[in-house]
């Protein structure tokens, strides 16, 4: 399943979040993220090859560059995030791009990924919950695996709850690098990767 050689220099690889995700990830309250495996019999099986996620051959010691909503004010020369809020008058007129459409030069977060591994959404634990970024409401009898999963249904609808789908557990913290995008590495034998500033 995983056909990069040990040796292999670290990879790139670009990863969506949605606007309260992304605050998360900034304020140092989300290490952990979970994403569905797609179509995968039992842990570390695969039925078609035409279906294996790509995430099979993410390894920890490669960086993930955050894809994020977004506004791109071509006439001021400025790009505004959706995460951040930006006064209504600072985006009238401008067309809000979904994550999927942020370019790599334009992501401000990069992150570094410390494991993923495969699990079963419904085994997430609420020490987890709360690495995902999702807080526990007491008073209300709310905990943070909660409010995971209620968001989880929300975002994925369908592919959500019922069937416990396999997904990926992926831990990652995020560094410093200016520009990293561009120059981490180029992926060939030899090749060494700055050095990252961890915050």
């Amino acid at each position: 399943m995983f056909d990069r050689p040990l040796n292999d220099a670290p990879r790139v690889h670009p990863i969506p979040f949605t606007p309260p995700m992304v605050r998360a990830i900034m304020a140092d309250r989300k290490t952990v993220t979970r994403r569905l495996a797609g179509r995968v019999d039992g842990l570390g099986g695969q039925r078609d090859k035409r279906n294996l996620d790509p995430r099979l051959n993410w390894r920890a010691g490669d960086f993930l560059w955050v894809r994020e909503a977004h506004w791109d004010d071509v006439v001021q020369d400025r790009i505004l995030y959706k995460a951040d809020d930006p006064p209504a008058e600072d985006v009238a007129g401008l067309r809000l791009r979904p994550a999927m459409f942020m370019r790599r030069v334009h992501s401000r977060i990069a992150l570094e990924l410390l494991s993923c591994r495969l699990e079963h959404l419904l085994d997430v634990t609420e020490e987890d919950a709360e690495r995902e970024g999702f807080v526990r409401f007491p008073l209300a009898g709310i905990s943070a695996r909660d409010n995971l999963l209620i968001y989880w249904a929300k975002l994925n609808k369908r592919r959500c709850l019922g069937t416990n789908p396999l997904v990926w557990r992926i831990e990652f913290r995020r560094c410093n690098v200016p520009l990293w995008a561009e120059q981490l590495c180029a992926g060939r034998p030899g090749d060494q990767p700055p050095k990252l500033k961890l915050l």
